[in-house]
């Protein structure tokens, strides 16, 4: 859901709109494998207009995104989400080929 944000950090730096997208994995090693093929597309996510802030624990990852706008915020989310799954997608075809 997007939700104008109230008191946030990121209101003061006019990003008043956040989403967080939580993934679970299957494993740590599979969230460790995932982390590495996103890391390097997260500079290109994080902007003048968006930010991203990503946190993990054993089988989660979470992302927070917050914008300064919903159209920033939309698009962003996209692009996290359409690298999610090429990466979770080549991940599963390696696991099930070498498997």
């Amino acid at each position: 859901m997007v939700t104008p944000t109230d008191l946030s950090s990121d209101t003061k730096l006019h990003r008043p709109f956040t989403l967080t997208i939580t993934l679970d994995t299957e494993s740590p090693r599979t969230l460790g494998t995932l982390l590495a093929a996103l890391e390097p597309e997260f500079a290109s996510i994080d902007s003048k207009r968006v930010r991203l802030l990503v946190n993990s624990n054993q089988n989660q990852i979470v992302f927070h995104l917050a914008a300064t706008d919903v159209t920033a915020l939309r698009a962003a989310a996209t692009s996290l989400m359409r690298l999610y799954t090429v990466a979770d997608g080549v991940h599963q075809f390696m696991v099930k080929k070498n498997g």
